[in-house]
């Protein structure tokens, strides 16, 4: 009888293929993790989506020693899936400025940790919803910033929706993230949590949206929805803005750095260890 494979069961086994990809681009002493982004995290994937990853990467001792640029691109396989490759110092920054694709990592529930480092990163995890409100006045920028960019790509011709936008003359994948963001925003400030904000409530719409907004939605409806929900989020980030100092959690800051450089040190010991063999 043929197993019947769950699909989380799935989502690991593409997971450790991404990994076991990164391994052959990077020594395992120099990644600390590996974590699915994405529809997997908002439940808004289904059987074929493409899974894509970020691996969080250690500099080599020769690269601290002659100030080497951190580690920072993305690599596509064979699949046309994606391994976005991020320095830990950069990760750990890109924490700090609360953008919702990376804050969101320390939320999913498909990663593999380097064990070396599981510990000391562990204590990000850990206290991921005091990250996730580092600084709330940065998050609202930059959630109705992504929004903004999303309405611009609506009808952008460019090669992820290229057949898409040549025959439609806009991108369904671009009007969902823009509805998906107004709602995580609007529920955020209602005090939500982040990691209840991540699943929507908008779940069976917005997966259908995806698949067949265009028998739903001509050209100028797609435009004109998804400017009001732009628009409304933009308006609900300034009424925020106006009324609020901006202030950050410089307890959780602290950690991000401590964490940072703990991990740093673990990995330079090991490699002075090894010149010294």
């Amino acid at each position: 009888m043929e197993k019947v494979t769950s699909w989380s069961e799935q989502i690991f086994k593409q997971l450790q293929e991404h990994y076991q990809e990164a391994l052959t681009i990077f020594p395992k002493d120099r990644i600390v993790g590996i974590f699915v982004q994405g529809s997997q995290n908002y439940c808004l994937d289904w059987e074929g989506s493409d899974l894509d990853t970020k691996c969080i990467v250690l500099p080599s001792f020769e690269e601290i020693c002659f100030n080497k640029e951190p580690v920072s691109y993305t690599h596509v396989r064979e699949n046309n899936e994606h391994i976005d490759f991020k320095d830990l110092r950069l990760m750990m920054q890109c924490f700090k400025k609360q953008n919702i694709n990376f804050v969101e990592i320390l939320f999913t529930k498909y990663y593999i940790l380097n064990p070396d480092y599981e510990e000391l990163f562990k204590k990000v995890m850990d206290a991921k919803e005091e990250v996730a409100h580092y600084n709330v006045y940065k998050f609202l920028k930059c959630t109705s910033g992504m929004s903004a960019e999303k309405l611009k790509a609506l009808t952008l011709d460019r090669p992820s929706q290229h057949e898409e936008v040549i025959k439609y003359g806009w991108a369904t994948k671009q009007m969902h993230h823009i509805i998906r963001l107004n709602e995580f925003m609007r529920r955020y400030l209602n005090g939500e949590s982040f990691e209840k904000c991540l699943i929507s409530e908008m779940r069976e719409e917005l997966i259908e949206l995806k698949k067949n907004g265009h028998e739903k939605y001509s050209l100028e409806e797609a435009i004109s929805q998804s400017k009001t929900y732009d628009s409304y989020t933009k308006i609900m980030k300034n009424n925020y803005v106006d009324t609020h100092k901006e202030m950050k959690n410089d307890k959780i800051g602290e950690l991000i750095d401590t964490v940072t450089c703990d991990i740093l040190r673990a990995k330079l010991k090991k490699d002075i260890l090894k010149e010294e063999e």
